[in-house]
């Protein structure tokens, strides 16, 4: 062997490459059927809750609904943006900078976007809000074309939804334009809050919690959908350090959970783990005055 190593070292150079590579393609083999199979598991925790977004969507009434409330639609879009600086001027302009890259993305990658019928993480929370959601339904970030697919098969006029970024369709359902720190509507105005992987978009997470919880009723639900990255710091009103170019703070159900106590009780929720993140479904009920 060692007069082989001696004699040819160029054909045992040649014969190393080639087992090299040929440990690289059972590698990339292994984690084809590792992807594989947790696919086939995750479609399979996917595909009842999609089931049952559809058969909901086909068997829904609006019966003893109460009709939304109007909001207050003084404030305009550019108001919401000064109140926010106001509300946290040192943070402000560099939320402002992913707000902006956020919405440019956004137009870029229509396809991409979470509420689209294309993502099955999409169709499965649809399934989600479809067993959970009551009444009347606010939807914070509900999207600029038209109606998300989540929200698919609810009636119209139960419907209402926040949007800071313009519309590029129309909606067939109320959107007002602001964002989820100023929600222009009287107290106990919705059964139920949605946020479909917006919540992390904000700018105060704390006054967008408060609001959420004013103007639920008693007794109504947020159904939220998060993504949850691992080791993510707690979100701090001080940072001006965002997390990405799209993100100012990112969840991380480790502390994302305990924070939400204060004005929530935790009702349910499902886990859609992925290699980078999970995809986190929760429904939580609104905590009463004396909890």
């Amino acid at each position: 062997m060692s007069e082989g190593w001696r004699g040819n070292p160029f054909r045992v150079l040649q014969t190393l490459r080639q087992q090299l590579a040929a440990a690289r393609d059972d590698l990339r083999a292994v984690r084809a059927m590792v992807e594989d199979l947790r696919g086939e598991v995750v479609s399979a925790k996917l595909q009842p809750l999609i089931a049952a977004g559809q058969l909901a969507s086909r068997t829904r009434t609006a019966a003893a609904i109460p009709a939304l409330v109007p909001p207050d639609e003084t404030a305009s879009a550019s108001s919401f943006f000064e109140r926010l600086e106001a509300l946290q001027p040192e943070v402000y302009p560099v939320w402002r900078g992913l707000f902006d890259e956020g919405a440019a993305e956004y137009l870029r990658e229509r396809s991409g976007s979470c509420s689209d019928r294309s993502n099955d993480y999409a169709e499965a929370f649809r399934g989600f809000l479809a067993l959970s959601a009551e009444g009347r339904i606010l939807d914070l970030g509900s999207g600029i074309f038209r109606r998300p697919s989540y929200l698919e098969g609810f009636a119209a006029e139960r419907l209402a939804g926040v949007e800071p970024l313009d519309l590029a369709e129309t909606p067939d359902f109320m959107v007002v334009q602001t964002t989820a720190e100023f929600l222009p509507w009287p107290d106990a105005s919705f059964e139920t809050v949605v946020a479909a992987t917006s919540l992390d978009h904000v700018l105060d997470l704390d006054a967008a919690l408060a609001e959420v919880r004013r103007v639920l009723a008693p007794g109504g639900c947020f159904v939220l959908w998060i993504a949850s990255v691992p080791g993510s710091a707690a979100w701090d009103p001080a940072c001006t350090e965002p997390m990405d170019r799209f993100h100012l703070f990112q969840f991380d159900s480790e502390w994302f959970e305990p924070r939400m106590e204060r004005e929530f009780v935790l009702a349910d929720r499902v886990v859609f783990p992925t290699p980078s993140f999970d995809h986190v479904f929760y429904r939580y009920e609104r905590r009463d005055d004396s909890g």
